[in-house]
């Protein structure tokens, strides 16, 4: 569950980023600047993604030097064209494994590293690609068949080397599924995409209310000014403004002092050092009843 605090710094990094002189629609919620706002959760998906398929991963590459071997004595076989054909998936399986096993070792490095996200990110894509092409390539030389007796050696052998295989490549879907599956190795993966979708919910639902009375919001603000014109209110403080002001006069469930403080506390953290006294002035009145007229400067 996204904490409230949360919720409240994604609603005002959003109404700053909207143009204040210019409606907030309810569909241009699903903006690039919401998903702006859902970065950091991204990041921590990413992460806990990337952990979870290192340890999910982990003896995948076991069979590879065995598997090595077998590529070589089929690189060694006299074949006519007909016969070269047969196995090509016997070697387009080992070169799909040994990349898996390189970009997971990056991946590992990474996680010990820097952990950057978008880097983290783009070895999970790629791993996913991989691990669709090492599937299709088992799936491949398990279908062949051959009349050589040499082919057909080889081929059960590789299917014996592999027979792991489709447990470790089923668990790399699982952990890169946009829904992962209840086990208990993907807790922090469900968690992580759990808190993306209630932030997501909260925010739209929050943004969409104040929108459908924006125009009411600010005339409320506008009217509560004592000697200040309405355009030179900074955008930070207008976006304050504008949430609290909507609780003040929208959402009963929230007592008003609750709502004042954390404004206040949202002005000394993204306001001017005069953005505290000035949103608790205007918010003061609001909440009183107050309609000062506004004499403009």
């Amino acid at each position: 569950m996204s904490s409230r605090r949360q919720i409240r710094e994604a609603v005002v990094q959003f109404l700053y980023a909207a143009d204040p002189s210019q409606p907030l629609l309810p569909d241009a919620l699903e903006s690039p600047a919401l998903d702006l706002l859902l970065e950091p959760l991204r990041d921590r998906l990413s992460l806990a993604r990337a952990k979870a398929v290192t340890h999910l991963q982990q003896g995948r590459s076991k069979f590879l030097a065995p598997y090595r071997d077998l590529v070589l004595r089929l690189a060694r076989l006299d074949l006519s064209d007909r016969d070269e054909s047969a196995l090509p998936s016997v070697r387009d399986l080992f070169e799909a494994e040994m990349a898996i096993e390189e970009n997971l070792d990056i991946l590992h490095r990474e996680l010990n590293g820097n952990k950057d996200p978008n880097r983290l990110e783009g070895l999970l894509t790629k791993l996913r690609l991989l691990n669709q092409q090492s599937r299709a390539a088992s799936a491949r030389f398990h279908d062949t068949r051959t009349d050589l007796p040499a082919l057909s050696t080889l081929r059960k052998d590789a299917i014996a080397l592999t027979s792991d295989l489709p447990r470790y490549a089923e668990r790399l879907e699982r952990a890169l599924d946009p829904a992962p599956p209840e086990l208990p190795e993907l807790s922090k993966v469900r968690k992580a995409h759990a808190a993306i979708a209630d932030l997501r919910a909260e925010v739209t639902s929050r943004l969409d209310a104040i929108a459908i009375n924006l125009s009411t919001l600010d005339e409320l603000i506008n009217s509560s000014l004592e000697n200040y014109r309405p355009e030179r209110i900074d955008r930070v403080d207008r976006a304050i403004l504008r949430l609290a002001a909507h609780e003040l006069r929208h959402c009963p469930d929230i007592p008003a002092p609750v709502s004042i403080d954390e404004a206040i506390e949202l002005a000394r953290a993204f306001g001017t050092t005069d953005s505290p006294r000035f949103v608790n002035g205007i918010l003061d009145r609001i909440h009183q009843g107050a309609s000062q007229p506004t004499d403009n400067l």
